[in-house]
């Protein structure tokens, strides 16, 4: 078919342009290298690794339950490495101290809490979390939510196993009263320790299984800028050619517009698969970075990516005047969609409002699939991205098409 010759043609034009093709594949391994090395600090490539952070706390329960929340969990050996205790006289101090950013998160543990948990009602726990330090609060709260559970738990047992050994013993002993309480001693013992204990303390995992490494991250972070590239060097293939005429010529033949506009939107689309087909092998063999077990996972959301650039493409086209104007976006929007489709930095490390913004860049949608990926996701944590990087690519083709077409 015609477009599919029109397509080779860009594809060949743009394997021939040598400096474009060492922008387009070395810089973006060379980046890899760099930021993987250099931001490696930021990622915590150790199971159950966990940053540094402080914790302004408010003891108001007089209980052994707050007590021992702070000082046997908080305040371990294991935790010491970790967290930091700013123990605070009020709630209103614990706040301003968050809001200061003299800590990175507050915990409230209010006057009765031990009575509530050990009579089996929900202990009220207040995390208060600066919104730049969401990791933080996240943390703390799986920290505190696992120990309230462990000793709500420990209540019940006790209750059940008193109520249990006194009717055993006392249908054994002819309803004599028995000394139930050194019999469950030894039991509630060892349930107590249990829930006081901090190896027991519940994180937060990734979507999948395994963690993702600084090298796998930039990896994936520099093949979703550099693919995004691809929307504005498409664009200027076009523009070149509609003030050539070129593009003019080729309208004017019995080809269909929409078969030749199709072919430049098939040539972007040629080029940026072919480009990450050479990162991902190049950045696994050379980096031996580990893309995922499931290799259809990795081509259908790139191909999907790839989609959205494609059509991008057409859209920018469309409504661009010149090739300096596709310079322009070229230089400042794509840097700006990658820094804040987390490109440079991961998005994690936003604020929660920031996380949400950068959901309108594609990359963002194509890089957190990547990861998510790398972590062993199930097909079902695709689906919703890679919808919404073909709904990007068919609105953008659609939009630029017609535009074009009725030029």
């Amino acid at each position: 078919m015609k477009l599919w010759e029109i397509a080779w043609k860009d594809v060949r034009i743009r394997l021939r342009d040598r400096k474009g093709l060492l922008s387009a594949l070395l810089m973006p391994l060379l980046l890899t290298m760099i930021l993987g090395a250099a931001l490696g600090g930021v990622f915590n490539q150790e199971a159950g690794t966990l940053p540094a952070f402080e914790v302004a706390v408010y003891q108001g329960d007089e209980g052994n339950v707050g007590q021992a929340l702070v000082e046997n969990i908080l305040q371990s050996d294991e935790m010491k490495k970790t967290v930091t205790v700013v123990p605070l006289d009020s709630e209103a101090a614990v706040e301003q101290s968050v809001q200061e950013g003299k800590t990175d998160v507050g915990l409230v543990i209010p006057t009765g809490f031990t009575k509530q948990v050990t009579e089996g009602e929900p202990g009220k726990l207040e995390v208060l979390q600066d919104p730049g330090k969401a990791q933080t609060g996240l943390i703390l709260t799986s920290i505190v939510t696992s120990y309230t559970e462990r000793v709500a738990a420990v209540s019940a047992a006790q209750a059940a196993i008193v109520a249990d050994v006194a009717q055993s013993a006392a249908v054994s002993t002819g309803g004599a009263a028995p000394n139930i309480g050194q019999i469950a001693q030894e039991v509630i013992g060892e349930l107590t320790r249990a829930a006081e204990t901090p190896n027991a303390v519940v994180l937060e995992k990734p979507v999948g299984e395994r963690e993702v490494s600084a090298k796998q991250y930039y990896a994936a972070a520099m093949a979703a800028m550099f693919l995004l590239f691809n929307a504005t060097i498409g664009a200027k293939s076009i523009l070149n050619e509609r003030s050539t005429e070129t593009l003019s010529r080729l309208l004017s033949t019995p080809t269909g517009k929409a078969q030749i506009l199709i072919g430049k939107f098939a040539g972007t689309l040629c080029f940026a698969l072919l480009q990450f087909g050479v990162l991902y092998l190049a950045t696994r063999f050379l980096f031996d970075v580990e893309w995922g077990d499931q290799l259809g996972q990795t081509l259908a959301v790139a191909g999907s990516y790839a989609v959205a650039v494609s059509g991008l493409s057409m859209a920018l086209a469309a409504v661009l005047k010149s090739e300096g104007a596709a310079d322009i976006v070229s230089g400042v929007g794509v840097q700006i969609c990658s820094v804040l489709g987390g490109s440079m930095l991961p998005l994690s490390q936003f604020p929660e409002l920031l996380q949400k913004v950068a959901l309108i860049t594609p990359n963002a949608w194509a890089l957190s699939s990547f990861t998510d990926i790398m972590t062993g996701a199930a097909w079902q944590a695709l689906f919703l991205p890679i919808g919404v990087l073909l709904a990007i690519g068919a609105a953008a083709l659609c939009f630029g098409t017609w535009r074009l077409a009725a030029r």
